[in-house]
C-alpha cells in the first residue's frame, strides 16, 4: 500500500520546500541566519553529503529549539527513505527530545506523527499507537486538519498491522473526509487508494469502485509538483489510479481489461527505474495472465519479479546490516553516556550529602544563635519588667506616704485651724466678717486637703471608691440647697481597678460641673449625674433643670478647667444647655 505518509515526507505540506544551494546548512553564517531562513534550509531533502551537516548542526544547543528539531526530523525522513527504520526512529525521538512541553503544539503533533510510522516500521505496534493518539491530540494551527489526517493515517496503519478491520476502515474515511475538506488532492488520491486497496482485500467492490470514481477528478486538480525525489505528484497520481484500477479490473473477473491498464505502468515503472512500483504492478498482472492462460507471458513476469525481490532482499539485507552497525554504535556511545551519567549521579549524590551536612550544621548553628538571642531577649525583658514593678511599687509606697503624712500632718493643722476658728467665732459678741471667712476658708482647705489624700491614696484605686466619693460630695454639695440629687451607674463591676489618674481627673470633673450647676442654675429642681462605661469608652453626663447663666459656660474658668482635664485624658468634653430645657455637661473618655 502507499501510504499518505510518504505524500508528506516533506514538512507540512507537499512541495513546500525551495531548492537551495547544497552547501547552505555548512555556511558559517547559517547561526545568524533570520529563523525563517534557517527553518527553510533544515527542512530540504538532505543528501548522503548534507546529511552528516545537519545531524552536526541539529546537535548544536546554541541553535533555536524548533530549527533543532526540524532539522533531526529530516534526518529521519532520509533514513526512511534509505529504508532504515531504526535511525529514523533515532532520529525522531532526538527530535523529541528537542522539544519541551511548552512548544508549539503544531510542531510536536508532527514529530508526533513521525515516531508513530517509525515504530510500525520497526513493528513496535503499541508505541506506534500511543504516538498516533497523541499526533492527533495535539494536533493545531492552521494545518490542524492536515496533521489530524497524517495522525489518522499512521493509525489506519497500526490497525492494519493488528488486524482491527474496523478501526483501519474508520481511520481511513477520515483521512479521506478530511483531505476532501482541505482540498489536499494528492493527499485525498493516496487517501482513497489506500481505503480502495483495504475495500479490495475485503471484496468490498462498491467501496472500491467509488474511490476509484474520486480518484481521476482529484488527480486532475493536483499540481505536478515533486514530491520526494525522482516522484512527481502527476506520477504518483497516476500509479495510485493505475493500480487501483487494475486490481479492480481483476477483481471484477476482467484480466484482459486489467491487463491492458496495469502492462503500459509495468513499462513505465521499468524505465524510469522503480523497482518498487513495478513489484507492485507485477502482482496483479501475473494473476491476470495465469488467468487468460498466457503462462510465458505470466512465467516472464515472474522471474522478473523474483529478480527484483531477490535484488530488493539484497539491497534491504545491505540496509539492515548498515542500520545494525549504526545501531551497535549508537547503544555503545548510549552505555558510554549511561556509565557518564551514572559517574556524574554518583558524584551529584555526594554534593548533594555534602550541601545536606552543611545545611543540617548551618540550621544548627542557626538554631544556637536564635536560642541566644532569645535568651537575651528574655533576659532583658525580664529585667525591664523588674524595673517597672521596682517603679510601681515605689510610686505606691510614695503615694501611701505622701497621703499619710499629709493626713497626718497638714490634715490635723487645718482640723486645729477650724477648730480655733470657730472657738474664737464663739468668743466675739457681734458678727465678724473676718471670723466668718476664717471659718469658711479653713474647712474649704481641709476639705480639699482630704480630695488630695484621695487622690494620692492607692487603696482608692478601684470604683467603689470612687462612687462613693462622687455620692458623698454630691449629697454635701446640694443638700443645704434643697435640690434634689442622683448618682446613676450603670456597667461598672464592683471594686474594679481604676489608674489613679482616671479616677481623680474624672472626679475632679464631676466635682466642678456639681459645684457649677449649683452655684448657676436658676430655679433648680434637681442635679443627676450618670457614669455609663461602654465598650472601650467610659461616660460622665450631669445634668440639672435650672435656668444658665447670662454668660457663655464656655467663658468660665471652671468649665476651661474641666475642658483641659478632659484633654488631659484624650477625651472629649461637651457643655451646653439641653434641648429640653436646663444645662448638661458630658465628658467621654477613652478605656485603653
Amino acid at each position: 500500500m502507499i501510504w499518505l505518509f510518504l505524500a508528506c515526507l516533506l514538512p507540512g505540506r507537499p512541495g513546500a520546500a525551495q531548492p537551495a544551494p547544497p552547501d547552505s546548512l555548512a555556511h558559517p553564517d547559517f547561526g545568524r541566519w533570520p529563523r525563517r531562513t534557517q527553518l527553510r534550509l533544515a527542512d530540504q531533502w538532505p543528501t548522503a553529503a548534507r546529511l552528516p551537516v545537519a545531524e552536526r548542526l541539529a546537535s548544536r544547543p546554541a541553535l533555536p529549539t524548533k530549527v533543532r528539531a526540524h532539522l533531526w526530523m529530516t534526518v529521519g525522513r532520509y533514513y526512511f527513505y534509505q529504508e532504515q527504520p531504526s535511525r529514523a526512529l533515532s532520529s525522531m525521538l532526538r527530535a523529541q527530545q528537542v522539544l519541551n512541553p511548552a512548544a508549539d503544539s503544531a510542531l510536536r503533533s508532527e514529530v508526533a506523527a513521525e515516531l508513530s510510522y517509525a515504530y510500525t516500521m520497526t513493528n513496535q505496534l503499541d508505541p506506534a499507537r500511543r504516538w498516533g493518539e497523541a499526533a492527533a491530540r495535539l494536533a493545531g494551527g492552521s494545518a490542524r486538519l492536515f496533521q489530524q489526517a497524517r495522525a489518522y493515517d499512521m493509525l489506519a496503519m497500526v490497525a492494519g498491522k493488528t488486524h482491527d478491520l474496523r478501526r483501519q476502515r474508520q481511520y481511513l474515511e477520515q483521512v479521506v473526509r478530511i483531505c476532501r475538506q482541505q482540498r489536499a488532492w494528492l493527499s485525498l488520491v493516496i487517501g482513497l487508494h489506500n481505503l480502495a486497496e483495504f475495500a479490495l482485500a475485503q471484496h468490498d467492490l462498491p467501496l472500491a469502485r467509488a474511490c476509484l470514481d474520486s480518484m481521476r477528478p482529484a488527480a486532475v486538480r493536483q499540481h505536478p509538483v515533486p514530491v520526494y525525489p525522482s516522484v512527481s505528484a502527476t506520477d504518483l497520481t497516476q500509479v495510485c489510479i493505475n493500480l487501483t484500477a487494475g486490481r479492480l479490473q481483476l477483481a471484477e473477473g476482467r484480466p484482459a481489461a486489467a491487463l491492458r491498464i496495469l502492462q503500459p505502468s509495468i513499462a513505465d515503472a521499468r524505465r524510469v527505474g522503480n523497482k518498487r512500483v513495478e513489484c507492485d504492478f507485477l502482482t496483479p498482472a501475473i494473476t491476470a495472465l495465469s488467468q487468460l492462460g498466457r503462462y510465458r507471458e505470466a512465467l516472464a513476469y515472474q522471474q522478473r519479479f523474483t529478480k527484483l525481490s531477490s535484488l530488493a532482499f539484497d539491497e534491504n539485507a545491505r540496509r539492515q546490516a548498515q542500520e545494525l552497525d549504526a545501531v551497535y554504535a549508537t547503544r555503545q556511545r548510549e552505555q558510554q553516556l549511561a556509565r557518564q551519567r551514572q559517574h556524574i549521579q554518583q558524584l551529584q549524590a555526594r554534593t548533594q550529602a555534602r550541601e545536606a551536612t552543611l545545611r543540617q550544621r548551618t540550621l544548627l548553628l542557626g538554631a544556637v544563635l536564635l536560642g541566644a538571642v532569645l535568651l537575651l531577649v528574655a533576659v532583658v525583658v525580664w529585667l525591664r519588667a523588674r524595673h517597672l514593678l521596682a517603679t510601681a511599687t515605689a510610686t505606691l509606697n510614695m503615694r501611701q506616704r505622701l497621703a499619710a503624712d499629709l493626713h497626718d500632718e497638714v490634715g490635723t493643722l487645718l482640723t486645729r485651724v477650724s477648730l480655733q476658728a470657730e472657738l474664737l467665732g464663739a468668743e466675739q459678741p457681734a458678727h465678724s466678717p473676718a471670723v466668718e471667712r476664717l471659718l469658711t476658708n479653713s474647712r474649704t482647705a481641709a476639705r480639699t486637703m482630704r480630695d488630695v489624700v484621695w487622690g494620692l491614696d492607692p487603696q482608692a484605686d478601684n470604683t467603689t471608691s470612687l462612687l462613693d466619693r462622687m455620692r458623698d460630695f454630691l449629697q454635701q454639695s446640694t443638700a443645704p440647697t434643697g435640690l434634689e440629687a442622683e448618682l446613676l451607674t450603670e456597667g461598672w463591676p464592683d471594686d474594679e481597678v481604676l489608674p489613679q489618674l482616671l479616677r481623680q481627673q474624672v472626679y475632679l470633673v464631676f466635682r466642678e460641673a456639681v459645684t457649677n450647676a449649683v452655684k448657676h442654675a436658676r430655679g433648680a429642681s434637681y442635679v443627676r449625674a450618670r457614669l455609663r462605661r461602654e465598650p472601650g469608652q467610659l461616660q460622665l453626663t450631669i445634668d440639672d433643670d435650672g435656668q444658665p447663666a447670662v454668660r457663655p459656660a464656655t467663658d468660665g474658668l471652671g468649665l476651661r478647667s474641666i475642658l483641659r482635664r478632659a484633654e488631659s485624658l484624650g477625651g472629649r468634653l461637651t457643655a451646653g444647655p439641653r434641648p429640653e430645657g436646663g444645662f448638661r455637661v458630658q465628658l467621654e473618655v477613652p478605656l485603653g
